[in-house]
């Protein structure tokens, strides 16, 4: 995983689980195909209804 801080400060971390909360209008499915790694699994949490 690279997290990205800006244009001068880039660090990579390994990760057995990354969190993308971005919502709906997430690019990273997109990002992840550029990258040559393909679909990965999803899980998508909705919270209650009162």
């Amino acid at each position: 995983m690279l997290l990205y801080r800006g244009p001068a400060e880039e660090a990579a971390h390994d990760a057995d689980l990354a969190v993308d909360a971005t919502g709906r209008g997430s690019r990273l499915p997109t990002w992840l195909t550029g990258l040559g790694i393909g679909s990965v699994d999803v899980t998508e949490v909705d919270p209650p209804r009162d």
